[in-house]
């Protein structure tokens, strides 16, 4: 029961601020800030569904893969924007955009270990640091890494063509060496981003002209999510194609639904200000409430206090030392 009052106020999250006035500036910053905020949020909730085994976050849980191909999207599009924007001169901004994901992860990774020492754990450190930080930092910096090299030698229009057969090669590669599924549920998400960014007026101008595209979308993602649950992880049909096809179908729906509707508040736009610390430091939590036999709505409780206070002080401490760095 108290974990339906979770799913409630997360549905406040999404809807408080919502209204119906168009808007043909889709992917405006505060608009993804707003996103990645309720994106957060979401993966959080999914993953305590996780955790405590509670029946009422399973969609929350499985949800998930759409919600970080969300995440790859946003950055593929925020990257190929950039570089519209700032030309050459942005490709050596590579070893800055590196610096902003895997310091907050080992920042995080360290105070967990301190954490788990303190309440009598013992693990090999370094290994730890691949197995308990989430897969999306090392999937994304691989990815940036790609998407910068590339740049170096080829047109973003080209690039985009190469990251998406290497994200078709990497699917392949996920299902036939049995990697776990969450690494390549959403890959194709990332050169999508890429693909809107380049053509993201005449997108709009056609989903104006075409307003049931967003119909299309919406059954799309809900029968590839069917084939999914229907198949089950065995086959590459369901584990590989059918799970990155709902997630970039629903980027898409998210993306031309909010030229439609206006969604964002002062809460999802802070939360958004602290999402990655929010991606980074949940599992941690969780981790070590369960290593420490707090379950249920107690975790619940715990995981979501502690991971918003360490997120903003984690959050604060790196602008600290960004704002350091620029003097």
């Amino acid at each position: 029961m108290k974990m339906i009052i979770l799913v409630l106020l997360f549905l406040m999250l999404v809807i408080y601020g919502m209204n119906f006035k168009p808007d043909s500036q889709v992917l405006t910053l505060n608009k993804t800030i707003y996103l990645k905020g309720i994106c957060a949020i979401e993966v959080m909730i999914g993953h305590i569904g996780l955790f405590t085994g509670a029946k009422v976050l399973f969609p929350f849980q499985k949800a998930g893969i759409l919600i970080v191909g969300l995440f790859l999207f946003f950055s593929g599009y925020g990257l190929t924007i950039s570089y519209k924007k700032k030309g050459n001169e942005y490709l050596s901004t590579l070893r800055k955009r590196i610096n902003t994901i895997i310091f907050p992860a080992f920042v995080s990774y360290c105070l967990y270990v301190v954490a788990e020492l303190l309440i009598g754990n013992q693990f090999n450190i370094i290994v730890g640091f691949f197995q308990k930080t989430n897969w999306y930092v090392f999937e994304i910096i691989v990815i940036y890494f790609l998407f910068f090299i590339l740049l170096k030698k080829l047109n973003e229009k080209q690039v985009s063509k190469y990251l998406t057969i290497l994200s078709i090669i990497f699917i392949l590669c996920g299902y036939f060496f049995n990697i776990s599924s969450p690494w390549y549920g959403s890959t194709m998400c990332f050169p999508l981003g890429m693909y809107y960014a380049q053509n993201e007026d005449n997108i709009i101008k056609y989903f104006d002209n075409h307003i049931s595209i967003i119909f299309i979308l919406f059954f799309i993602v809900i029968g590839s999510i069917g084939v999914y649950f229907k198949l089950g992880t065995e086959y590459f049909v369901s584990n590989g194609i059918a799970r990155n096809l709902a997630a970039a179908s629903f980027c898409l729906f998210v993306v031309l639904l909010i030229t439609k509707i206006n969604v964002g508040n002062k809460l999802s736009y802070f939360f958004g200000k602290i999402s990655y610390e929010i991606y980074l430091v949940h599992l941690f939590i969780l981790n070590i409430l369960r290593d420490t036999k707090i379950q249920g709505t107690n975790m619940a409780i715990l995981t979501i206090l502690i991971t918003l206070v360490f997120a903003m002080m984690l959050h604060r401490l790196f602008i600290y030392i960004k704002e350091g760095e620029g003097k």
